[in-house]
């Protein structure tokens, strides 16, 4: 019968989420945007996303992206924005695209080194990115350098962090907001 055929669901829309008004504006530099209040984040609408400005850190990211993700209507949720490459994994310009988000630095010290949440039994401290969002990512983008990309609540500002950090996740990159995102989503 018509009744048994499955109907086609709704097209949701996607939230892209940047740290910042200059991250909004370079998305947006080409595309006509209307404002978009999400609760007390800064937003606006295009044909493609809604965007959101969250603040900068996991704790500011999750917060948002929980607002604006209990407003709803979102079927995927995008960290977007600057990121730092570790050395011999990018140029400046290149786009990154993560296999996977780490949780880098939430975890203890040791006599032994850092021991993240994994190691500590806590909870996973790595998350992989959906394989069919990345194979449309991907397919979408062209070029990327795609690898894990670790969240820190820090900007990594030494040779010998940097290192460490590449060395211990196998990371091509760092940013600042992408756990906190996806703990919220």
């Amino acid at each position: 019968s018509d009744d048994a055929r499955p109907r086609p669901r709704p097209r949701m829309r996607a939230l892209a989420i940047v740290a910042t008004e200059q991250e909004r504006n370079a998305l947006l530099r080409e595309v006509e945007a209307a404002p978009l209040p999400l609760g007390p984040y800064g937003g606006c609408r295009t044909p493609a996303a809604d965007v959101l400005v969250c603040g900068i850190g996991p704790a500011a990211a999750a917060a948002a992206t929980a607002t604006a993700l209990a407003l709803g209507g979102y079927g995927v949720a995008l960290s977007l924005g600057i990121a730092g490459a570790f050395r011999g994994t990018a140029s400046v310009g290149d786009v990154l695209v993560a296999t996977e988000l780490v949780a880098a630095d939430l975890g203890a010290d040791s006599p032994t080194g850092f021991l993240g949440l994994g190691a500590l039994g806590w909870q996973d401290d790595t998350v992989p990115v959906d394989p069919d969002l990345l194979g449309v990512v991907l397919s979408r983008l062209g070029d990327a350098v795609t690898g894990p990309l670790i969240t820190v609540s820090t900007v990594t500002g030494t040779r010998a962090r940097a290192d460490e950090l590449a060395a211990r996740h196998g990371a091509v990159g760092e940013a600042m907001e992408g756990w906190g995102a996806l703990a919220a989503a």
